[in-house]
């Protein structure tokens, strides 16, 4: 069971807009043989040798990092994988699916009318 319908290729937290890569090797300046990296500037690179679920599983880790740092909420690296790790378990278990800004944006508009 996957997250997203489709994989993003970009995301905006808060007010900066962040582009989703595949690369081959993510900070490979440091050698570190990370999953991704998010880049505080604009992008967030993620290894294109991952599975798809792992691939789902680190954007959003990636993108809890950004959280993090643009809410200047503390979260320690095992935060955020505690975090990611809920996170995913729910998403999959309630067979949520994370889809585009306009659909999401039709079904809020709908709830609201209902109430």
């Amino acid at each position: 069971m996957t997250v997203f319908r489709k994989l993003p290729k970009s995301v905006r937290i808060k007010n900066h807009a962040y582009k989703i890569t595949h690369v081959k090797s993510p900070d490979s300046d440091r050698k570190k043989n990370l999953d991704g990296v998010i880049w505080f500037d604009d992008k967030i690179e993620i290894n294109k040798n991952l599975s798809r679920l792992e691939t789902e599983s680190t954007i959003i880790h990636e993108v809890l990092h950004g959280i993090g740092h643009h809410f200047k909420i503390k979260l320690t690296e095992t935060m955020v994988i505690a975090l990611e790790n809920a996170l995913v378990t729910v998403f999959r278990q309630n067979k949520w699916k994370i889809t585009e800004k306009n659909k999401t944006k039709s079904k809020l508009k709908a709830q609201k009318k209902h109430r």
